[in-house]
């Protein structure tokens, strides 16, 4: 309870000592990417989208699936959104991420690369470190 308590803030990331660190976005994506030729898994993202400087969502952030420690759907109420829990190098080891939608996609390309090629990284807004 404590997560989703530190993410009723706004997008502004206080730190503090032995605290997850906490930040928003409009998107998480759980990316499942498969070699077209094989059929097989080649790996497991966490993709986390947001609007940046247009009505188009960007990538913000991407993790390997192995940082992933838990996603909390919506309680009773949708507004309250989902959050992600996932491991940081930071005192706390851990950050919540909160977004409105969330969503578990199946490809054979990696959304994240096919977004780099319009939307560069230096453009991107990093989540809370």
């Amino acid at each position: 309870m404590f997560a989703v308590a530190v993410l009723l803030s706004s997008s502004v990331v206080a730190v503090v000592p032995g605290e997850p660190l906490a930040d928003r976005v409009d998107l998480v994506e759980i990316n499942h990417c498969y070699n077209r030729d094989t059929g097989d898994r080649r790996f497991v993202q966490i993709i986390y989208w947001d609007r940046q400087d247009s009505a188009c969502l960007h990538v913000r952030h991407w993790h390997m699936a192995d940082k992933l420690q838990a996603v909390y759907p919506p309680g009773e109420s949708r507004e309250a959104g989902y959050t992600v829990v996932r491991k940081v190098e930071s005192p706390g080891g851990s950050q919540v991420v909160r977004a409105a939608r969330f969503r578990v996609t199946h490809t054979f390309v990696d959304p994240e690369e096919e977004d780099r090629k319009t939307y560069p990284l230096e453009a991107r807004r990093t989540l809370a470190k």
